[in-house]
């Protein structure tokens, strides 16, 4: 097994996707007890300023007092009677919250939620009402309209006030110790939470690494299968682009793999018949046929396009249909070539309404020259006859061969009828000089029969067949005259 498929079944993506969502755990864990101890690190400042201020309202009940009964009017004892009332209630109230928990008065006149006290300033809570709810009902009397504070409120007040300043004292002490052992236990797993999400993210970094050696390991196996196969070989995006070519197909393409990559397919190969057609940088062309695939990539799947060079075959291919549509003897067109010719021109000749011409021209007495000087001589004078009616026609025109001794001339379209004419006569004048054929020299006589579209007829059957009837009319002419024969060539209309 090798290294690749080590890491892939002892880092699985599932454990990878475990280990980020534990790093992500322990990161919101470690947002929470930070938004905690924020909280109650707030909340503990508000309940030790609250115990602060049990001292000073412990003192004020005293001085509130004293100052009721030394009042010398009634306004300053109202005013002494209000501070008594309010340092009295608030002390009362603040104490009852911080026994049982609940709302007292802040400093700024609002109310604030406090926790009852636990652990040792719950002891001391405990002492502190034990010694005011005796105190309170001394004191309460002061509070009435009219009274002047009383003695006897006066020396209870003055005889607690010592010892509760002495439990506000120790109360706000220990509210801060507890504050401090509570912080620091919350900063203490905070530090292991942080241990563990740093020891985590190390692990998920290990992981990343293999995985990303891993895909190294992947990246080169594929490149040197891909080089190793003779084929061509492209690996498509979704958008159909090149990310990767091998080297069989960049000498296929005619570019460097890196000139390749990121271009799409369609810019390269266009289709053509039963295959590809392409041109190289150099200009030579080539043909391939491609083969689809798909593979599963780091990045999601991928198109995988085999590319088979099919030059050879095609061209091979190519010849074998031209030499099926050329005659053997001669390399003229043959029939089958003729027809399509034939068909394409007449096809021409309608859309633009110019004449087209097609002529049979048939080699008189041709059997003669072959019982004569034998089937060499024929042949010769065969191939001879294409030589000359290629340099006496115009660049355009066609000349086939369509049996033994027959052919047609295929001339146009032409501006006129005129124009068809002349180059007939032109081959005709070609064609009737002496041939020296090696054993002999013929002066060789023709028959031609010309029809011309649309005159004579509109369709590729009709146009050969009136042009057969021309040529054996005029043949039939030159049978019963003395005259040399010649060209069966149908008058000019009009």
């Amino acid at each position: 097994m090798t290294a690749l498929h080590k890491r892939d079944t002892r880092y699985r993506p599932r454990t990878l996707v475990g280990a980020v969502a534990l790093f992500l755990l322990l990161d919101f864990s470690i947002l929470a007890l930070n938004y905690r101890i924020s909280w109650d690190v707030d909340r503990d400042a508000v309940a030790i300023n609250l115990a602060g201020r049990q001292r000073m309202l412990s003192q004020r009940i005293t001085k509130s007092l004293l100052l009721m009964r030394a009042a010398e009017t009634t306004i300053d004892r109202e005013q002494a009677r209000s501070a008594f009332i309010n340092s009295f209630t608030l002390f009362g109230s603040t104490l009852e919250a911080f026994d049982r928990g609940g709302k007292a008065t802040g400093g700024d006149g609002r109310d604030v939620l406090l926790k009852a006290v636990k652990g040792e300033a719950r002891k001391t809570i405990t002492a502190a009402l034990a010694r005011w709810h005796p105190l309170s009902l001394t004191l309460a009397p002061a509070a009435n309209p009219g009274s002047n504070g009383g003695e006897d409120a006066i020396r209870a007040a003055i005889g607690q006030r010592d010892e509760m300043l002495d439990l506000m004292n120790r109360l706000t002490s220990q509210m801060e110790a507890d504050s401090m052992a509570r912080t620091a236990r919350l900063r203490q797993i905070q530090g292991v939470a942080f241990a563990l999400a740093f020891f985590n993210f190390l692990a998920i970094l290990r992981m990343l690494h293999n995985r990303y050696c891993a895909l190294l390991d992947h990246q080169r196996e594929l490149n040197s299968m891909l080089e190793e196969i003779g084929a061509g070989v492209v690996l498509l995006d979704a958008e159909k682009r090149i990310q990767r070519a091998n080297t069989a197909a960049a000498r296929l393409l005619g570019q460097s793999a890196d000139a390749l990559t990121g271009r799409r397919i369609n810019e390269l190969l266009s289709p053509q018949d039963d295959c590809w057609h392409g041109i190289r940088s150099d200009g030579s062309e080539f043909h391939a046929e491609l083969v689809p695939g798909r593979i599963d990539g780091a990045c999601g799947p991928l198109d995988l396009l085999t590319l088979l060079d099919v030059t050879t075959r095609h061209q091979q291919q190519e010849r074998l249909e031209k030499m099926a549509k050329l005659d053997a003897l001669t390399g003229l067109p043959n029939r089958r070539a003729l027809e399509e010719r034939l068909q394409r021109a007449l096809a021409r000749a309608k859309r633009s309404g110019d004449p087209l011409g097609v002529a049979l021209v048939d080699l008189d007495h041709f059997k003669a020259v072959n019982d004569t000087y034998g089937h060499a001589a024929g042949d010769a004078l065969l191939q001879a006859v294409a030589r000359r009616a290629g340099t006496s026609l115009r660049t355009g025109d066609t000349f086939a061969r369509i049996g033994g001794d027959e052919f047609v001339a295929l001339i146009g379209p032409a501006r006129d009828a005129t124009e068809i004419r002349t180059a007939l006569e032109r081959l005709h004048s070609g064609l009737t000089e002496p041939f020296d054929l090696g054993v002999c020299t013929l002066g060789q006589q023709f028959s031609i029969g010309l029809a011309i579209y649309p005159d004579d007829a509109d369709t590729a059957d009709a146009l050969l067949h009136h042009a057969d009837l021309s040529m054996y009319g005029g043949r039939s002419k030159r049978r019963a005259s003395s005259e040399a024969p010649k060209p069966a060539i149908p008058p000019a209309a009009g």
